[in-house]
């Protein structure tokens, strides 16, 4: 049966799959463009992260690894924002390490997305990847992050942090706290709390890969 326009039901049905199938392509094709521009902000944080660090080597305790928590408490650069929400970046594992006097490597990691230790000289260079969040339950079938981090327990039961940290991370926060640099965990005493660490895990994949 045709209606007043000439369409019969099952012609008015396809045309609307149809448009709602542009509908999906042109909002797919929009939100996937939004999120690039995140991801490419973010690679541009990196870079200027690396040159910010490396104008100002001699203001940091170690100087060749440098933490973004660090870098804050030395006013060097302003708060880092996440692109992806209102989050800040992650102060306790963005850094940026130095290899003999001119290779640096840039980590940056802003919510659940990770630019990890790589040579960000150049935007075009940077890979990001998505992480998850740290785990004590090793994944099975995917790529993954293993790290032993570190925390210190207090007399009373609590802890100097409210996440475990890596190492550097952790000797850092430490001196903030009680004004004794270390510079490996071994030499970190227990007196004023006992130092803790366990090996976690996180899942990881390339964005471009998805």
């Amino acid at each position: 049966m045709k209606n007043n326009y000439g369409f019969g039901k099952f012609e008015v049905l396809t045309v609307i799959v149809l448009l709602l199938g542009i509908a999906a392509f042109y909002m797919y094709s929009i939100l996937g463009g939004a999120n690039d521009k995140k991801i490419n902000k973010m690679k541009s944080q990196a870079v200027s992260l690396n040159k910010a660090v490396y104008s100002n080597l001699d203001e940091y305790r170690n100087s060749s690894l440098v933490y973004l928590e660090e870098i804050l408490d030395h006013h060097i650069v302003d708060n880092i924002k996440s692109p992806f929400s209102e989050n800040s970046c992650d102060l306790d594992e963005s850094k940026v390490e130095t290899v003999g006097s001119s290779e640096r490597y840039v980590t940056l990691k802003c919510d659940n997305y990770l630019i990890m230790h790589q040579r960000a000289t150049n935007f075009k260079n940077v890979t990001v990847y998505e992480v998850s969040d740290w785990s004590l339950t090793k994944p099975e079938g995917e790529e993954y992050d293993e790290a032993i981090l570190y925390n210190c327990q207090k007399e009373d039961g609590s802890f100097l942090f409210s996440e475990y940290r890596e190492e550097g991370s952790f000797l850092y926060g430490y001196y903030k706290k009680y004004g004794r640099s270390f510079f490996t965990m071994q030499h970190v005493p227990n007196d004023v709390c006992n130092v803790v660490s366990n090996t976690f895990y996180r899942t990881r994949k390339d964005v471009n890969k998805k």
